[in-house]
């Protein structure tokens, strides 16, 4: 497989979801808004 931008790119948003469905499991608003923002990140690329 060749490693170009678009397959980076998503490799990077495939390792991210298990750091944002633990970073919602975690009780805390200051997590919950970093959650918010790396889903947001991965959603713009």
């Amino acid at each position: 497989m060749k490693l170009n931008l678009s397959n980076i790119l998503t490799i990077c948003r495939i390792l991210v979801i298990p750091i944002i469905v633990a970073l919602i499991y975690l009780k805390s608003p200051f997590y919950g808004w970093l959650a918010f923002i790396l889903f947001c990140l991965a959603s713009i690329t």
